[in-house]
């Protein structure tokens, strides 16, 4: 059931507040933790081949950009600033570039790439409002409403609307052009993405990485001969399930948690 655009606005602030107080002792643990953690690694890994990763969540929380930040990594997440950013898609691009072979008098011959994160948030995020029908991403407590998709009739209809259309674009045209898909804790339940991820699935190779591979997650790895499903095991989470078809092997390591993964795929 459709709801009002004011209660839109309330049900959004309410869950934002909630995910909010729950994101700070998050934040503070991945910044002072003696480990790097998991996500920071595994950017650090694949900027070594390539200048951009795409990303994309449909969790509004900050933690992946805290993660990207943690080991010195840039975000190109559409907006533009620090204190305040604009939503400004191609200045948050250019952002990602830098000057090289200065040819003399102030003149540069070419751009070169940052390696970077490329986020796509189609649900939105908790630093982003709506203010006089500008949007902005900000951490401080600016006037506005808050931009995120939260649960309820509007859903649908929200995804349509800036910023959040451009943001589904992306994360669309990221989905088709990838070379390989890597699934974290992702229930595969998303209206907005499902028809991408479902073609692309069956083209490249893919894994799925979650404690618990829910159904319709499950329902997708049978579509594909190359996609995998990684999953602790159902009576002991130290060890792991890992199927490919009608294959499946257990592991005795937790390699179904990031961490643990990383262990063993880089060494570290």
């Amino acid at each position: 059931m459709a709801v009002s655009n004011e209660m839109t606005d309330v049900i959004a602030e309410q869950v934002a507040d909630c995910i909010a107080e729950r994101e700070i002792p998050a934040i503070n643990e991945l910044l002072s933790g003696a480990p790097v953690p998991a996500f920071s690694r595994l950017f650090q890994h694949m900027l070594h081949s390539a200048e951009r990763v795409d990303v994309i969540t449909t969790n509004y929380d900050r933690l992946l950009e805290v993660q990207a930040a943690r080991v010195g990594i840039g975000v190109d997440s559409m907006f533009y600033g620090h204190t305040v950013g604009k939503f400004d898609p191609v200045r948050s691009r250019q952002a990602m570039l830098r000057a090289e072979n200065q040819t003399g008098r102030g003149r540069f011959a070419s751009m070169k790439v940052i390696p970077h994160v490329r986020l796509s948030k189609p649900h939105g995020s908790l630093d982003w409002f709506t203010f006089n029908n500008e949007h902005f991403r900000s951490d401080l407590t600016i006037p506005g409403s808050r931009r995120i998709v939260a649960p309820g009739g509007n859903k649908y209809r929200l995804g349509y609307e800036v910023p959040f259309d451009q943001q589904r674009e992306q994360a669309n045209r990221a989905i088709d052009s990838a070379s390989a898909l890597l699934f974290v804790g992702y229930g595969f339940n998303d209206d907005h993405l499902q028809t991408h991820i479902a073609n692309r699935i069956q083209q490249v190779p893919s894994v799925v990485l979650s404690r618990t591979i829910t159904p319709n997650a499950r329902r997708y790895l049978s579509t594909s001969p190359s996609a995998y499903g990684i999953e602790g095991h159902i009576l002991d989470t130290q060890h792991t399930r890992v199927t490919r078809g009608e294959y499946e092997i257990s592991i005795d390591r937790p390699i179904w948690d990031l961490n643990c993964l990383l262990e063993e795929v880089l060494g570290k």
